[in-house]
């Protein structure tokens, strides 16, 4: 027990030794000193870790230090946004056309999200893609279920991938922002 109590307190010691770091004079920190830092704590961290994880009773304090470390540095912004706008041949805004955003884990697609266009044509889908899939993909799907004004109007459409036509539909970038207008070919 003490060696667990010894692997607890000498973490709780790394909070004071990165604050003493801190420029006493100075209310304003610079990006250099937050730098600074982050590194020491991060150097400091990995320190006790080892010394913990050489002790039997510390191993438990040591891996929930790893996990906290891993949720504070490795996580990666999978927030997706996929927008853009839906048009006939002629330019013309086509609104109530549904559009959806798939998780893709495999060959298996889940839907995440969905959404009208608007009366202007525009729309906008924002979902924070579950890490279990490698990749999201956008369609405008047809049928006269789904989409009825889309099955009802239209027979096809071509795809623009940041203003660019686009043949391979429809990937959208995880964590980032992907523009898609789709123009729509009447029946």
């Amino acid at each position: 027990m003490g060696q667990y109590s010894f692997c607890g307190n000498y973490f709780l010691g790394i909070l004071p030794f990165g604050l003493s770091a801190l420029p006493q004079d100075s209310y304003k920190l610079s990006y250099l000193n937050i730098i600074c830092l982050f590194a020491k704590l991060i150097r400091r961290s990995m320190e006790v870790i080892y010394k913990c994880a050489m002790n039997k009773t510390g191993a438990g304090l040591a891996l929930a230090m790893i996990m906290m470390l891993q949720g504070c540095f490795l996580t990666q912004d999978r927030t997706t946004v996929v927008y853009g706008t839906i048009t006939d041949e002629k330019g013309q805004a086509a609104d109530s056309i549904l559009v959806v955003i798939k998780g893709v884990q495999g060959f298996k697609y889940e839907r995440l999200k969905e959404v009208y266009s608007g009366k202007d044509g525009s729309y906008e889908l924002v979902v924070d893609v579950p890490r279990k899939y490698g990749s999201a993909n956008v369609t405008v799907p047809f049928g006269s279920y789904e989409n009825p004004k889309y099955d009802k109007n239209y027979k096809g459409k071509r795809t623009f991938k940041n203003d660019q036509f686009t043949k391979n539909c429809c990937s959208a970038s995880i964590g980032n922002k992907t523009k898609y207008d789709f123009q729509l070919i009447p029946k």
